[in-house]
């Protein structure tokens, strides 16, 4: 393989140390909602692409006789593509309301890759993968492997609780940002999630106050809730 003159991997590399050399110096907030933007212009760019195929042979039942399951590829693609749409806007808007913690592993922040993995799949059995169409044998496996990890993650979901989560580093100096809570308001208000934190308060060392309370009942008179319950 010539490296040189590759330049489709040429760029791909490139593009792997601008993200890993750039991102770290990015605010969170700002790379995740560009990571989002790309994610949600390429997926509408896989859409457009199969929607004139998608419409023909879902709808209009025109499929190929000679080809026989390439409807398959084409509603996989599709399925990729409003999967990757529904990721990129749930986490657009997961930012917009300040990255509230309770949303994250819920059927909605879940959903877009569930349809994601469904688009995979019809590509895997579809025959333009590999020009052959996936034996029985192979969806047999797949389907084996895909109740065990569903089990899997059942048992895990349901026996682990999850640690509370501490950035090993961050670019961000936090207590330069913060304001200067008197001791005698100690409850931190976040208002772009309307979140507040007390002192006990599991992701307290994650977030950024704008507002100090003077107690719980101060916070909810403002318009501000706890943090959900892990």
């Amino acid at each position: 393989m010539h490296i040189k003159n590759n330049r489709l991997l040429l760029g791909s590399l490139l593009a792997l140390v601008v993200y890993f050399g750039g991102g770290p110096f990015l605010d969170r907030p700002y790379l995740s909602s560009t990571v989002s933007l790309l994610f949600m212009g390429a997926s509408t760019g896989l859409v457009v692409f199969y929607w004139r195929a998608f419409v023909d042979v879902v709808f209009k039942h025109r499929r190929l006789a000679e080809d026989p399951g390439s409807h398959i590829g084409v509603f996989g693609a599709i399925l990729a593509g409003m999967g990757g749409i529904i990721s990129a806007l749930f986490n657009l808007i997961w930012v917009r309301y300040g990255s509230p913690p309770d949303w994250n592993g819920t059927v909605f922040s879940n959903f877009g890759r569930i349809v994601i993995a469904a688009g995979f799949a019809c590509l895997v059995i579809s025959p333009h993968v590999g020009r052959v169409a996936a034996e029985l044998p192979r969806q047999t496996t797949l389907i084996v492997f895909s109740i065990i990890g569903i089990i899997i993650a059942f048992t895990i979901g349901t026996q682990i609780r999850p640690a509370e989560i501490v950035p090993a580093w961050s670019p961000v100096w936090y207590d330069s940002d913060r304001p200067i809570c008197l001791p005698n308001r100690p409850v931190w208000g976040v208002s772009s999630s309307k979140i507040y934190h007390v002192a006990e308060s599991r992701y307290r060392s994650l977030v950024i106050p704008d507002h100090c309370f003077a107690s719980e009942w101060e916070a909810k008179v403002a318009g501000y809730r706890p943090p959900a319950a892990p």
